[in-house]
């Protein structure tokens, strides 16, 4: 009888232990739990200790201290402002002209998020109006709306366009100071005020009707300021036609500005267009000439305003990898100063 008390007691206190060992908390059941615990902190915390010589004696050893790295600082990274911009912004700006009384008015167009852009240097587009207009008149022809409409469509660059005003429209072209005004101040202003690329791949010229004479006449002149120049419905100035070798004469032949044209059938002045085309392809300098339906009008004009944007953004497609590369391309232009002595009459 005392025997099976005895078991029986042993039992119960089994069964009390075992109970009693199921109830602790999980990180206090097992040593291993713990030590992994530790490792994990010293990793965490980065604690390294000085190397020990072998032969230390435990009084040096109670001097020794750990040599602690600190963790690093975690710094986040702050969260880029997502742009849910669409449109951009055309800007009124007008600057004086040093040592004299004049001002040079002006209309920038900004695309979509150009104050949230990092990194990136636009190209610049400088566009002119025609005679009797206002630098309303690229505004007026849409060239703001097509430019978001290519811009959000990914099918051209983000890119900023410059139109200055030409007060004094009427003015002989060999005595307007607008020309060299554009030149001398409005470039380097607008390179200062604003996130652009200097180089010429990545500046353009184009113009309307006079306007485009002025794009002529200061693209090829300053060729080493603009990779593309840009004559829709082309008045050619006076004497242009003629001073036109002596320009090419200076341009290197594989640094030519890639050149286009383009005239309506029923332009009154397509003839003096045509004489123009003549003397680029007698001085086989490269371009393109297209001649499409309409007139000398806004009304040709608005109706292909995008394919005037396609064709001054396209070699701005990929930068800016596109540039690194732009100044070893040889253009496709063949003319040499040989020719344009031999060839001018």
């Amino acid at each position: 009888m005392r025997n099976k008390r005895f078991w029986g007691l042993i039992c119960l206190l089994l069964i009390i232990a075992f109970l009693f060992s199921a109830c602790l908390p999980a990180n206090q059941s097992s040593p291993e739990i713990k030590a992994t615990v530790v490792k994990q902190t010293i990793a965490a915390f980065s604690t390294q200790y000085t190397s020990v010589p072998s032969d230390i004696t435990p009084e040096e050893m109670a001097t020794l201290k750990p040599a602690f790295t600190p963790r690093p600082t975690y710094t986040p990274t702050p969260t880029e402002e997502v742009c849910v911009e669409t449109q951009g912004q055309i800007e009124l700006r007008e600057i004086v002209i040093p040592e004299t009384s004049r001002t040079l008015a002006f209309r920038v167009y900004l695309p979509a998020c150009y104050k949230k852009s990092l990194q990136y240097d636009y190209p610049v587009l400088y566009l002119l109006h025609g005679q009797s207009y206002k630098d309303d008149q690229w505004d007026r022809l849409g060239v703001d709306e097509a430019a978001d409409r290519l811009i959000a469509a990914g099918e051209v660059p983000p890119f900023i366009i410059v139109m200055p005003f030409e007060s004094n429209y009427l003015e002989d072209t060999h005595t307007s100071l607008f020309g060299q005004q554009l030149i001398d101040n409005l470039i380097p202003w607008v390179d200062d005020d604003y996130d652009t690329c200097h180089l010429r791949e990545c500046r353009a010229i184009g113009g309307l009707s006079r306007g485009a004479g002025w794009a002529i006449h200061l693209g090829l002149i300053n060729w080493k300021l603009f990779g593309s120049i840009g004559a829709h419905s082309l008045a050619i100035f006076s004497g242009d036609f003629y001073n036109a070798p002596y320009w090419f004469r200076e341009i290197p032949a594989d640094s030519f500005p890639r050149i286009y044209m383009d005239d309506g059938s029923q332009d009154y002045l397509l003839e003096s267009a045509k004489r123009f085309e003549d003397r680029l392809t007698k001085y086989h300098v490269a371009h393109e000439w297209i001649i499409n339906t309409g007139a000398h009008n806004e009304e040709y004009w608005a109706a292909h305003v995008e394919d005037y944007l396609y064709w001054y953004t396209f070699p701005w497609k990929g930068l800016p990898e596109a540039l690194e590369t732009a100044s070893a391309t040889p253009n496709s232009a063949s003319f040499t100063a040989t020719q344009a002595s031999s060839e001018e009459k």
